[in-house]
Formats: structure tokens, C-alpha cells, sequence
């Protein structure tokens, strides 16, 4: 998945792209259907814009990679229509490159714990 955002007050553009597997297992009871796995996500997000204090041009790499267990389940409202949720615990590791038009290069590495927690309604064909 691919998403662009551009904001017009700060001008700043964001292109963001997601790749994810993951590895669930599911039981089924009546029209409830239970499932639990992991889940891996790699995100490649690139930022440009202008520094607000000096106006200054910089353009902004991350690497995100993501792993973690996820469990969720929904319930079947009609043939082909369900609603549930999901919840999901994930270890992150991100690597951001900046480089400045004005100034050196700058590099930031980060690791974090975080949830995931998402409501939905699915549409199957």
C-alpha cells in the first residue's frame, strides 16, 4: 500500500509504502471467526519539506521494519459482510536519514515497543 499526504501551510510532502505478511491460525464457531499470529511489516516512508526556523530544504528516509504477535476476530453480519477488531503488540526498528541542502547529514536510529488496535468492517466476494 502507497499513501501520499502534502501539507500546504508547512509544505511538507510525505510518500509512504507498506509491505506486511503474516502467519495466523483461525477457528471458527458459528459466525464468529477467532484468529491469532505474527505479523512482519516493512514501511519506507520519505519526507521533504522546509525547516520552519531557517527555511532550509531537507528530504527525510526512514526504513521501518515490524514484528509482533496479533489476535483479533469477527463476526459474519451477512453472507458477506463482518465486523471485528484486532489487537496487536509490535517491536519496531526504525533508521531515519536527513539530509540537509544547507547542512551535514544526520542519522537516527530508534527501537520501540507499541500496540496496534484497529476496528473494521470487511466485504468479501
Amino acid at each position: 500500500m502507497s499513501v501520499v499526504t502534502l501539507d500546504k501551510t508547512d509544505k511538507v510532502k510525505n510518500k509512504s509504502s507498506y509491505f506486511g505478511l503474516g502467519t495466523l491460525g483461525m477457528i471458527q464457531r458459528n459466525k464468529l471467526n477467532l484468529y491469532a499470529g505474527i505479523r512482519f511489516e516493512y514501511a519506507l516512508i520519505k519526507e521533504e519539506g522546509s525547516l520552519a526556523y531557517d527555511g532550509s530544504d531537507y528530504t527525510a528516509r526512514t526504513n521501518r521494519y515490524t514484528i509482533g504477535p496479533t489476535m483479533g476476530c469477527e463476526y459474519f453480519l451477512g453472507e458477506n459482510f463482518t465486523f471485528g477488531g484486532e489487537l496487536g503488540l509490535r517491536y519496531s526498528t526504525l533508521k531515519t536519514i536527513t539530509e540537509y541542502y544547507s547542512a551535514e547529514n544526520k542519522t537516527q536510529e530508534n527501537n520501540y515497543f507499541g500496540t496496534e488496535t484497529g476496528l473494521f468492517i470487511r466485504f468479501y466476494f
